[in-house]
């Protein structure tokens, strides 16, 4: 478990590069890309079901990312995300749109 951990740590560092603006150097951004890969690969021969979880993950955070901040707060708020969706508020909380799950007022004052 302790493996997963550390590639979920380092899958996480590497998500920056998806954040605009990210502030980070082209160089920076495909070292990142060369760490991303190497993780995915040391996982493969790790542990097969490890790496299947944290790709349907992946593509629940790229759903999040594409999402306007409207959709996303009403995910949270209106449609149960806030109970069932911890990757939905923290996707929420990088991007800005929330800084407590239990304020949705301030959510929506934008």
């Amino acid at each position: 478990m302790d493996v997963y951990v550390l590639y979920s740590e380092i899958k996480g560092l590497v998500e920056l590069r998806f954040m605009n603006p990210n502030h980070l150097s082209d160089d920076a951004i495909n070292e990142m890309i060369f760490v991303d890969n190497l993780a995915s690969l040391i996982m493969r021969s790790v542990n097969l079901e490890a790496i299947k979880v944290r790709t349907e993950q992946g593509a629940r955070l790229d759903e999040y990312m594409a999402m306007n901040e409207r959709e996303l707060a009403d995910l949270i708020f209106k449609h149960g995300g806030k109970f069932n969706k911890p990757d939905a508020i923290s996707m929420a909380m990088h991007r800005g749109i929330l800084d407590d799950v239990k304020n949705e007022l301030a959510c929506y004052k934008v």
